[in-house]
């Protein structure tokens, strides 16, 4: 069935002249049964933004003008409260990054003591304690921390205090301690879509060929993997801080006639077994066989639990007394024990781009 003029009810044919409502009711009338002349119709039809309403609908157009006009009002509210918001966020997060210290800032101020056989941190705190007299040093010393294998992390107030400790600590405890403070890393970018099957040499001699944003006198570049997946290749590249800063700043790398893309690496070394960290799988001492829900007596893919349960993060909460949540794979990236090895292990990475 056609449409129907609003005021006389009849079909509209396709001769007739009609107009259409701009208001709520969207109604189609006859141009005579609404007393609207050719002239009022040509002069509505060629003016920009012109709209005709009917009767019924031109009652409520004040209250829909007034209710525009205050919707636009409270937008712009609204979007200046935003950008005050934003202008705040902003002036923390520049705070922030005038106050933090660099990974490197961090690194370069700790010194690791390890007994060379096996006892518990708290001897090996109580040797440092013992023979390391910080105030006859006049250093100052900001965390001691327990790590594996009975060592200890010290994390000193800057790069000659901690110099101060190695050299007072090795004169002591040399024959009993490695003692150490630690060299920083390269940092790592990850490679996807090479297209050619190439070797090391190959790899290498297109990065530099071809991008010059590794075209410089100091550049290190050292690949590290290089791996055949199901169409094309990836690869594990170092790079010297510069060097890397820039490569993630292009997003992407030409190699041969392929143009790849790149991505941050920093690599976590884990167990396949049990999910957990610093290990390897023949090496794992865990019961866990189910990754999902942490049970010794089926594997994941026979497990009916409906939730994760990670076991990185139960083990933390009950070991370190933490309030984690946990359920999660243990694979998952939002994992919290997982962000806090991804942070530890890039406090150990030089991003200095001045280094270089």
């Amino acid at each position: 069935m056609g449409d129907k003029c609003e005021e006389c009810s009849t079909t509209i044919k396709s001769a007739d002249t009609v107009l259409r409502c701009a208001g709520i009711c969207k109604g189609i009338f006859h141009i005579k049964c609404i007393s609207v002349g050719n002239k009022e119709l040509q002069s509505i039809n060629s003016t920009k933004n012109a709209r005709w309403f009917c009767d019924n609908c031109i009652i409520y157009l004040p209250i829909c003008l007034d209710l525009v006009a205050k919707f636009n009002e409270f937008k712009q509210a609204i979007n200046t409260q935003f950008d005050d918001f934003k202008k705040i966020i902003e002036a923390k997060n520049d705070k922030l990054k005038i106050n933090a210290p660099s990974y490197s800032d961090v690194v370069k101020d700790v010194v690791v003591v390890k007994p060379k056989s096996k006892q518990n941190n708290a001897t090996t705190k109580e040797d440092i304690c013992k023979n390391v007299k910080p105030a006859s040093l006049e250093v100052g010393i900001v965390q001691i921390q327990n790590i594996k294998d009975g060592g200890v992390v010290i994390r000193c107030k800057n790069k000659e205090d901690s110099l101060k400790i190695k050299e007072a600590a090795e004169k002591k405890l040399k024959k009993k301690y490695n003692i150490k403070v630690p060299e920083l890393i390269n940092p790592c970018i990850k490679i996807i879509g090479i297209d050619e099957e190439m070797d090391e040499n190959e790899l290498r001699s297109c990065i530099l060929k071809q991008n010059s944003c590794v075209q410089h006198d100091n550049v290190h570049l050292s690949i590290k993997v290089l791996k055949k997946m199901k169409t094309k290749c990836m690869s594990i590249v170092e790079l010297d801080p510069w060097s890397y800063d820039e490569v993630l700043k292009e997003g992407r790398l030409s190699i041969g006639w392929s143009v790849c893309r790149v991505f941050e690496y920093v690599n976590v070394f884990r167990c396949f077994k049990c999910a957990g960290f610093d290990h390897m799988a023949k090496d794992c001492v865990s019961d866990i066989k189910c990754l999902k829900c942490t049970a010794s007596d089926h594997s994941v893919d026979v497990c009916e639990s409906d939730s994760w349960l990670c076991q990185n993060c139960v083990r933390a909460n009950t070991s370190l007394k933490l309030n984690l949540k946990t359920d999660h794979s243990p694979y998952d990236t939002s994992c919290p024990c997982f962000a806090r090895k991804i942070s530890a292990q890039k406090r150990r990475i030089n991003f200095d781009v001045g280094s270089v």
